[in-house]
């Protein structure tokens, strides 16, 4: 009975140790293969996402500029000049901040 009770904790160690060693020999074939399942993953996630934010950019017509006219660019140029021009002349401004005119600067200074 003895004897029994030892062949059977035995055998049990036995298929323990089998068991981990064959777990430990797996699981660098496992990790691998669950890191080739994630990069797969991550590229087809990558590659919808792409799909889906062209999709969005065509809808809303984000890629479709209109060249402006060259009133418009005119237009444009003359204002930066404009804003270029006062930054460089320091125009004048009174203490409630508007602008103060020849005029004004004339009669303050008396």
């Amino acid at each position: 009975m003895l004897y029994d009770d030892v062949v059977l904790m035995g055998i049990f160690g036995l298929q323990v140790a089998l068991l981990w060693w064959q777990i430990k020999q797996k699981k660098d074939v496992l990790i691998a293969d669950f890191e080739e399942i994630l990069a797969g993953a991550v590229d087809d996630l990558d590659a919808r996402l792409a799909q889906a934010l062209g999709a969005i950019a065509e809808n809303i017509g984000i890629g479709d500029f209109e060249r402006a006219n060259p009133f418009q660019q005119l237009l444009a140029q003359f204002l930066q000049s404009k804003i270029e021009e006062s930054k460089l002349n320091n125009v004048a401004r009174s203490e409630d901040g508007q602008f103060k005119s020849l005029k004004d600067e004339i009669l303050d200074s008396n």
